[in-house]
């Protein structure tokens, strides 16, 4: 076989071996609400039907089709067993790997194609990539599936690039490989919006590797224009996105503003960066939710000297792209990886996952750094220490694995690095429930303390109390009075959006499948989501239902039939709907307030006035 299929098939093995002892782990986080409890992935069959309906089951951004897809056959072949998952994970992972070393072999060869110096280097650029431990909350994080996908585009897309590229620098037909790039691209845009930094990296190719050059100088200058173009349409449409985006209404979810969200960002790359560099034990610790927002240059004064950080690493990567072009690369890599996670968008402030592609930036900076020092210094000592480092990653990330492996295990060291956190304190105590074998186990109680522990950390979310309200009623204990005292004042006082909203439908649904809450409580609380935020017609329907059944209060019934007709934005269809059902099941008054409300004939869906 030849030497890059053997180190090929080493990096894909490795890569395999070292998450291993994570398989066995469980769900976690958005996994629940994208994968457990995704209605699509219930359907009974896979018909045209049921197949859009779990094209189209996420509800945000663009629509991520096709992980969503994958993970619906997942879900086929093994049910809710997360060791499918994450085997399927895994895989997408190695084969990403394999992806990175051909890249690498790519850029270590020069745009004139010339092998590299030591053939095993590539390998060694795409393991160290493949198994650093910061990778381990991407890989063995299930939904996160829609990253690795996404990369995966972009990995073999930058492959078309350079590969149409170098025929252009020789002289030869290149135009069929460039325009693959396009359907390629496609693919990543319906895995995860990340896809579309692809030109930003071509456009960091070259300025360093590849220079604009080609055989024909008329062909560099078209290179120059295009990228000029699309620069400036990148540029507009960001001016233009940016009221939409930055509007107080879109930060209504969130508990900063978007200036607060940007100055952030300048302590958040670095952070990403040291994590990167100087991967330690106990420093990821996956929720980021009490992260607290820069509230200016010099508060704290870490988000100026983060600030000139990022510039003296972005000036020095101009610099040196002709003589270190490499390094320059990568620094553009990572700094590139960043632009939409780091950029204005009303998104959370800190999460591992982003660094996914990133750290293939970092490598390679180092890798152009240390082979500049190679010239002056003894190779063999650069190669001794290359080989330690690497044996450091692959310990590391067989041990983080193996703590991912262990539901308790990992429950236990999220929370106990990361106290101040409501997420990891709620995931220990959802833990506590899972291993509980009855309502007297310890682990009952052990969950109880816990949430309430999670409740009473500063800015944590109203999940906390939902688990004591569920584990209460599911267990047959008493409600504590000040669980809903709580969670009612949360979503009273605090920034609320789709995680409060769950909160709320949560307990709603619980109700209806017969679990004892209490039915006043729930409505004090969608009364209060309500007026808060906009919801789904369809979900103000629920609740008007509710009130009308639980309670028999017909006057808030139909405030929130009301509700539901001035946000179904004239969809006449949905509202002769929603009337049918309410005649169906024996309440004509609701129905016919809606439909004298809506203008609509009584007692017949809208196809058969």
């Amino acid at each position: 076989m030849h030497k890059a299929g053997i180190a090929g098939l080493l990096v894909f093995a490795s890569a395999i071996l070292a998450y291993l002892p994570g398989l066995g782990g469980s769900f976690i986080f958005d996994d629940y609400p994208q994968i457990v409890h995704q209605p699509a992935f219930q359907l009974g069959s896979l018909d045209l039907e049921g197949i859009r309906s779990i094209l189209f089951s996420f509800q945000h951004g663009i629509g991520r089709p096709i992980p969503m897809l994958s993970l619906a056959i997942d879900h086929r072949v093994w049910g809710l067993d997360p060791f499918g998952y994450k085997l399927s994970g895994l895989i997408i992972h190695a084969l990403n790997a394999l992806l990175v070393f051909a890249l690498t072999r790519w850029l270590l060869a020069g745009p004139d194609g010339k092998p590299p110096e030591r053939s095993w280097l590539p390998a060694a650029l795409a393991l160290a990539w493949a198994i650093h431990p910061l990778q381990v909350s991407t890989v063995l994080y299930v939904v996160q599936r829609m990253e690795t996908l996404a990369t995966m585009s972009v990995l073999g897309a930058l492959l078309l690039y350079l590969s149409g590229r170098r025929r252009q620098l020789a002289g030869e037909r290149a135009w069929p490989r460039l325009l693959l790039c396009i359907p390629v691209l496609a693919l990543g845009l319906a895995c995860k919006e990340t896809a579309a930094l692809f030109p930003v990296y071509a456009f960091c190719l070259e300025l360093t590797v590849l220079g604009f050059g080609a055989a024909s100088a008329r062909t560099g200058r078209r290179w120059r224009i295009a990228y000029a173009v699309i620069a400036l349409a990148g540029i507009t449409a960001v001016i233009m996105l940016a009221p939409r985006f930055t509007a107080e209404s879109a930060y209504a979810i969130r508990a900063f503003t978007a200036e607060e969200r940007v100055l952030t960002q300048l302590r958040v790359l670095p952070m990403y960066l040291g994590w990167i560099l100087l991967p330690q034990p106990g420093q990821y610790l996956f929720y980021y939710d009490h992260f607290p927002p820069s509230l200016g240059l010099l508060e704290p004064s870490t988000t100026l000297a983060g600030g000139v950080l990022l510039l003296l690493l972005a000036a020095s990567a101009l610099l040196l792209r002709r003589r270190i072009p490499l390094y320059a690369l990568g620094v553009g890599w990572f700094l590139a990886a960043h632009l939409i996670t780091s950029s204005y968008l009303p998104l959370e402030l800190v999460f591992e996952h982003r660094n996914y592609f990133a750290i293939l930036g970092v490598v390679l900076a180092v890798y152009g750094l240390a082979r500049q020092a190679g010239a002056l210094a003894d190779r063999r000592i650069l190669a001794a220490a290359g080989g330690v480092a690497m044996s450091f990653l692959f310990a590391m990330c067989l041990l983080r694995s193996a703590t991912w492996g262990d539901p308790l295990h990992l429950a236990l060291e999220l929370a106990q690095n990361n106290p101040a956190s409501p997420r990891a304190g709620t995931h220990l105590a959802d833990t506590y429930v899972l291993l509980a074998g009855h309502a007297d186990d310890a682990f009952i109680g052990m969950a109880e303390a816990e949430y309430e522990r999670a409740a009473a950390l500063p800015g944590a979310s109203p999940i906390p109390e939902q688990g004591l309200i569920i584990l209460a009623a599911r267990t047959g204990r008493p409600v504590k009075p000040e669980w809903w005292q709580s969670l009612l004042h949360k979503l009273q006082t605090q920034a609320i959006g789709p995680q409060e909203m769950s909160v709320v439908t949560s307990l709603l649904d619980l109700r209806q499948e017969g679990l004892a809450i209490d039915d006043g409580r729930i409505a004090d609380a969608y009364i209060i989501l309500a007026s808060r935020m906009r919801l789904p017609p369809t979900q103000y329907f629920a609740f008007g239902v509710h009130a009308l059944v639980a309670l028999g209060d017909g006057k808030l019934a139909n405030n929130l039939f009301q509700l539901t007709i001035d946000h179904a934005d004239g969809n006449v269809a949905l509202l002769a709907e929603l009337s049918a059902y309410l005649r169906e099941t024996g309440q004509p008054e609701a129905a016919e307030y809606i439909e004298t409300q809506a203008g609509l004939a009584p007692g017949r869906p809208e196809g058969q006035r």
